[in-house]
């Protein structure tokens, strides 16, 4: 999929589909993982959307920058009861922690 894609987040909105996201080949991370999603479904892998808080970790003794994070989407594929989360843009596993 990252192949395909080039992110692009003036190419499409909250209202754009994966079918529209898909013959573009622009977006940003929702879009990608929209359309993960469908391709996973398609081929009888679960796959469901994930949206939070992406949190930046700065070097050590360094403050976090202020407006470094933000709301990120990706994709968890599925096997009985195994869920990988996957962030689409930048192309890592998640890890899933709280925010307190």
């Amino acid at each position: 999929m990252h192949a395909e894609f080039d992110f692009d987040p003036t190419a499409t909105d909250v209202r754009t589909d994966p079918a529209e996201a898909f013959r573009n080949r622009r977006g940003v991370c929702q879009d990608i993982s929209h359309v993960t999603i469908a391709a996973l479904r398609a081929v009888g892998i679960p796959a469901g959307y994930v949206s939070g808080f992406l949190r930046t970790v700065p070097p050590e003794g360094k403050p976090r920058l202020e407006g470094a994070d933000a709301m990120h989407a990706g994709s968890a594929p599925g096997a009985e009861q195994s869920w990988a989360g996957y962030r689409s843009t930048p192309r890592t596993t998640c890890a899933w922690a709280p925010i307190t």
